[in-house]
């Protein structure tokens, strides 16, 4: 059997690797959509106008649009996804 030690090293490994890559996404990801973030030293802060929201606003709505019509189409949903799988 194992060291224990041995086993919880490997288990944990690929968990903190996975970590860092998506934590290292995320960061890129946030910077490309909302912008770098001000610091201190670039002085008061940008504004923020109202078209930066309609996108959000306008995606969420659809999302909900979407999330609301689609629920009686679950058991479609669920057969193709019974055909594409094979079983």
């Amino acid at each position: 059997m194992p060291e224990p030690r041995l086993v919880v090293a490997v288990a944990t490994a690929p968990g903190t690797v996975v970590s860092f890559a998506f934590s290292a996404i995320a960061r890129h990801t946030a910077r490309m959509l909302l912008g770098a973030s001000p610091s201190a030293s670039d002085g008061p802060a940008p504004a923020t106008y109202p078209r930066g929201l309609a996108p959000l606003v306008t995606g969420l709505a659809a999302t909900t649009v979407l999330g609301i019509w689609l629920g009686p189409l679950q058991t479609l949903l669920d057969s193709a996804a019974h055909v594409a799988g094979g079983r």
